[in-house]
């Protein structure tokens, strides 16, 4: 049945109307009418919203039909709060979903679009985002241990995903972000409002590991970067000011045009880093590391 405006195909409304002329209307012809009635009211802007919203159950069965090559498609659903552990989306399209408090308990995102999709506060122990492409994503605060006692088997994977403007803020110890794009990405703490007490303090990304990241202009500002590995990664202007980078390992990576102003860089490893020269704040940070290092480099070359 076409429904045009409010108004049924025109040969069932005919028959209808022809059924209903000369004789007595029958409980066949109020049925149609109520389910004309119905069709109606399924084009209007609300109706569609609400049959638009899924439970766990259908998320589950959705993704369990799913036929290769064909993924499933969530976009901008409201998937707050839901139990997906262990759920393999199959690259789904989440784009612009709402995944506010979910449990993605080892859940398998591998190559999923989640670009501006809301992840604050979901459980992501596990959860695997390799090649996942989360741009403008908001991760405020999600919680990636099973335990108080930390355990890097509990970490989520980032591995070549892209997090492109994403917004990230919380405890991310150990995390992998190995050969994923940060471009634009911000780690930088939530500004406190005046009339409210912060609750949000610096990002925890102790032992991270960045290697062959991608991070250009990316904001670490006052991130807790200490023990994290930056080994050929790409960090052309990005911010770590006022951020602890605590023995963190720079080997190979370029650094030209960051800022490290007021950066705690104790024994850092600044082997084959390129870009020294005009990285700001470094001298400061470094405390005479940077001349150190120069020394090093000339050695290694004669």
């Amino acid at each position: 049945m076409i429904i045009e405006q409010g108004c049924t195909s025109r040969p069932l409304h005919d028959r209808v109307l022809q059924h209903a002329n000369g004789r007595q209307s029958s409980p066949l012809v109020g049925y149609l009418f109520v389910l004309l009635g119905l069709g109606a009211f399924a084009s209007l802007p609300g109706a569609s919203a609400q049959a638009a919203e899924l439970s766990t159950r259908d998320v589950t069965m959705q993704l369990h039909q799913a036929k290769p090559g064909q993924p499933p498609a969530f976009t901008d659903m409201d998937l707050s709060f839901m139990d997906l552990a262990g759920l393999d989306f199959k690259g789904a399209d989440l784009t612009g979903a709402d995944l506010y408090g979910s449990d993605l308990t080892g859940a398998n995102l591998i190559g999923a679009n989640l670009s501006e999709t809301r992840l604050d506060r979901a459980t992501l122990i596990r959860t695997n985002f390799s090649e996942a492409n989360l741009e403008e994503a908001t991760l405020l605060r999600p919680n990636i241990f099973a335990t108080l006692a930390f355990s890097s088997y509990d970490v989520a994977r980032f591995t070549n995903a892209r997090l492109v403007n994403a917004r990230l803020i919380g405890f991310f110890k150990n995390i992998n972000f190995r050969g994923a794009d940060l471009t634009d990405a911000d780690f930088s703490p939530l500004r406190d409002r005046p009339d409210t007490i912060g609750t949000v303090g610096r990002t925890q990304m102790t032992a991270a590991d960045f290697t062959g990241a991608v991070a250009r202009s990316t904001n670490f500002t006052q991130a807790v970067l200490d023990f994290s590995t930056f080994v050929d990664a790409d960090l052309t202007g990005a911010n770590f000011k006022r951020a602890n980078l605590t023995r963190a390992n720079f080997a190979g990576a370029d650094v030209t045009g960051a800022n490290f102003t007021d950066a705690i860089i104790d024994g850092a490893n600044l082997t084959g880093v390129k870009g020294l020269e005009t990285a700001k704040g470094l001298n400061i940070a470094l405390s005479g590391l940077v001349k150190d290092a120069a020394t090093d480099a000339e050695k290694v070359a004669q």
